[in-house]
């Protein structure tokens, strides 16, 4: 990674374990909008990945990927960013999680919708 990206991709702090902030995030999730509770709900399944990018904290750019992702409006995100912040921070696999869920949620949904053209179509 440049010095460029390194300094214009800043990093969030993390405190705790992996469980202790999933733990932390999931309670704060419950007084959330429901589209953010659903978002930061996908952390359950969550595990250390057991490298590096457990002890890093999510980037910027990680966070605004997910964020579109999930189609958060800017009140949802400040809420997101907000319940994160408070419950220790998200690692990069942690974050990385949450794409990979996100991604999988889409696919799935135009899946689903292209099905259901196809059936209207019939």
């Amino acid at each position: 990674m440049s010095d460029y990206m390194r300094d214009h991709n800043p990093k969030m702090g993390i405190s705790g374990s992996h469980h202790e902030r999933v733990s932390s995030i999931l309670e704060r999730a419950q007084g959330m909008d429901e589209r953010v509770g659903e978002v930061l709900g996908l952390l359950r399944d969550s595990e250390p990945k057991g490298d590096h990018q457990d002890s890093m904290g999510g980037s910027k750019r990680q966070f605004g990927y997910i964020c579109h992702l999930a189609e958060l409006s800017l009140e949802e995100e400040r809420q997101f960013v907000s319940a994160i912040k408070e419950g220790g921070g998200l690692s990069m696999a942690q974050c990385h999680h949450l794409i990979t869920k996100l991604k999988e949620r889409r696919r799935e949904e135009k899946e689903i919708e292209e099905l259901e053209r196809l059936y209207a179509g019939a």
